[in-house]
């Protein structure tokens, strides 16, 4: 199965893997029959959540959510839809967003702008060894969708980043 779906990218310092195991408790508290995959090989399937009885990547890795085996089927045929109670399959990347200390431009100069008096500078990131890039995958854009907005924020919150 090919992954479909919304990705919301992140910049986090220092992911924990305690920060992600946090996530994934709390997500368990809402989905009781939290079905989890720690491997994008549709071979290696899920397992139910307990926390501590899978072992997730540290300081890299990759989750898969499903909130029971109804919502894992469906995603086998038919990928991250939302579903009757407006709830999707959710995946999370972590892994170091690079090597050595970077400056990240986050947008580029409009076309022609460069160099003109009163041109508002564009905001950077500076990113390290500590950094880490997060993307979470959702049904649905966050910014449309009530459950995948609850699942940023939540996130945001056990990951400690606002960005």
């Amino acid at each position: 199965m090919e992954l479909t779906g919304f990705d919301t990218h992140l910049l986090s310092f220092r992911v924990r893997v305690w920060g992600v195991r946090e996530f994934v408790d709390r997500i368990a508290a809402r989905w009781p029959d939290l079905l989890v995959s720690v491997s994008a090989d549709q071979d290696a399937g899920y397992a139910p959540w307990r926390s501590g009885g899978i072992v997730l990547g540290d300081p890299e890795g990759e989750v898969y959510l499903v909130r029971d085996e109804p919502m894992r089927r469906s995603q086998e045929q038919s990928g991250y839809v939302v579903d009757a109670a407006g709830e999707s399959p959710i995946a999370l990347y972590y892994h170091r967003a690079a090597t050595e200390v970077a400056v990240r431009v986050v947008e580029e100069w409009p076309t022609g702008a460069e160099g003109r008096p009163g041109t508002d500078t564009y905001p950077a990131e500076v990113v390290s060894g500590e950094t880490f890039a997060v993307t979470l995958v959702t049904a649905a854009d966050p910014a449309e969708s009530d459950f995948a907005r609850e699942v940023l924020d939540l996130l945001k919150d056990c990951l400690r980043t606002t960005r």
